[in-house]
């Protein structure tokens, strides 16, 4: 089986420790700890890491379009690798979460965007909602839904002092979800994600 996980970020030293970009670092560490490297990749827009994950291959994705054209790299590796949304273990997004507390963390088997515009473009150019999402809380429960210019500025801002100090083992909890995901598919992975603090 082929897999393919995506993280969704903004490209570019600018936004690389933004809360924006959570799903960039967790998958880049999980890269890392399997000692994967990215290379550019023109036909996708993105960057891609390659290897071999127990029998299976799994590819990574991170989109270089800018969060809000995500889903136009997305669909290029999808439709390359002929991935399918028929079940929970072929396709994965890693993405933050600007309604869910730092620390904290939940994985769907699907569902919708959330107001979050990498997970709007996905949907648009992939005409699906079906399949698992990761998303990384970064922690602006006190914001309200409706203020997008607040959100959107907060979600473009970088981490606290004290984020800082806790977001190692935060991406280390990430990855975790991301190696149950794929030795044992949706369901633990979900329950892991539930009980991890």
């Amino acid at each position: 089986m082929v897999r393919l996980i995506v993280g969704l970020g903004n490209p570019g030293l600018k936004y690389a420790k933004t809360r924006h970009n959570l799903g960039f670092m967790v998958v880049k560490a999980f890269a890392k700890k399997q000692g994967w490297s990215f290379k550019r990749e023109r036909l996708f827009q993105g960057e891609i890491a390659r290897g071999e994950y127990g029998e299976e291959k799994v590819y990574l994705l991170l989109p270089m379009t800018y969060m809000n054209l995500s889903g136009s790299s997305a669909r290029k590796a999808v439709e390359n690798y002929e991935i399918s949304f028929e079940d929970t273990l072929s396709f994965l997004v890693v993405v933050d979460d600007v309604h869910t507390k730092f620390g904290k963390m939940r994985l769907r088997p699907k569902g919708g965007t959330g107001g979050h515009k990498g997970l709007k473009s996905l949907e648009q150019h992939l005409k699906s909602q079906d399949y698992p999402r990761l998303r990384m809380g970064v922690g602006a429960t006190d914001l309200p839904e409706e203020a997008e210019v607040v959100l959107e500025k907060y979600v473009l801002s970088k981490f606290t002092s004290l984020e800082r100090q806790q977001l190692p083992e935060f991406i280390g909890r990430g990855v975790a979800i991301i190696e149950t995901w794929l030795d044992q598919g949706i369901e633990p992975a979900m329950q892991r994600a539930g009980e991890i603090r």
